[in-house]
C-alpha cells in the first residue's frame, strides 16, 4: 500500500491541493468490501476524501473497458495510416 505521504489533497481550495509531502492527510477511517480503501483527512482545509481519488487508476469496469478499447484502436492507427499511405502511393 503506497504512504499517503506521496498522496495529497484533492480539494481545489485547499492550499496544500496537490502538494505532496505536505503533511497534512491522516487515515480517518476504510472503504471497500475488504476495506482496502483508505479515507483521508486533510488537516488544512478538513475535507475528506479516498485514496482511489487522488491515483489515476480506473475506478470502475466501464472505465476499463473504455481505456482497453482506446488502447486497442491506438495501436491500430499506424497499421490504418500505413495502408491509406500505401494505397495512396500505388
Amino acid at each position: 500500500m503506497q504512504s499517503i505521504s506521496n498522496l495529497s489533497c484533492q480539494n481545489k481550495k485547499c492550499r496544500d491541493f496537490g502538494k505532496r509531502k505536505a503533511n497534512n492527510l491522516s487515515v480517518c477511517g476504510w472503504l471497500g468490501i475488504n476495506n482496502q480503501i483508505r479515507v483521508l483527512y486533510c488537516r488544512t482545509c478538513k475535507s475528506r476524501f479516498s485514496e482511489i481519488k487522488t491515483s489515476q487508476i480506473p475506478k470502475n469496469r466501464e472505465e476499463n473497458k473504455k481505456i482497453e478499447l482506446l488502447s486497442e484502436k491506438s495501436t491500430k492507427i499506424p497499421d490504418l495510416l500505413q495502408k491509406i499511405q500505401s494505397a495512396l502511393l500505388n
